[in-house]
């Protein structure tokens, strides 16, 4: 079934604010000072990971999630090159997509991951062969698009 789009009046960082479930994701924006940067004109796609995925990323390494919160934080970075990756210029709906099954995505961390396509299910192999999962609506902000992924994706400079 194609991915819904729900649209919002605000930018990305009013809407992930406004979702209630990427209190990580803030929380690691503004320590990165990236939320002025969201808050701007953009457009930008977002592949937004929620808490728990935060959770399933301190899980697989073995730390409570407030431990790989500081050891990101404590390397700025680090932190900015993990966020940067999420994050992709231009406004890529799923339409657009489902158009590019095996095709890369150039981040804002100059890293790329490829988009994979199965019939109307999109998902993404990362630095290091993972697939993350895009799942829900798209959400559609006056500066770009959010996309829900059930994973946080890693580059080859990351370290989730």
């Amino acid at each position: 079934m194609p991915s819904e789009s729900t649209t919002y009046s605000g930018n990305v960082v009013q809407a992930l604010e406004s979702a209630g479930n990427f209190t990580v994701l803030l929380e690691l924006l503004k320590a990165a000072g990236l939320v002025e940067v969201l808050s701007g004109p953009g457009p930008f796609t977002v592949f937004a990971p929620n808490d728990a995925a935060w959770d399933d990323a301190a899980s697989r390494m073995q730390w409570p999630l407030a431990k790989m919160k500081a050891a990101v934080i404590a390397q700025p970075a680090l932190l900015t090159d993990v966020l940067s990756y999420h994050v992709v210029s231009g406004a890529f709906l799923n339409s657009k997509l489902l158009s590019m099954n095996g095709q890369p995505l150039m981040t804002l961390s100059g890293e790329s991951f490829s988009v994979d396509v199965d019939g109307t299910t999109v998902s993404f192999t990362d630095g290091y062969d993972r697939h993350i999962n895009k799942v829900g609506n798209e959400i559609i902000v006056s500066n770009g698009v959010i996309h829900l992924v059930d994973g946080v994706l890693q580059g080859a400079n990351g370290v989730t």
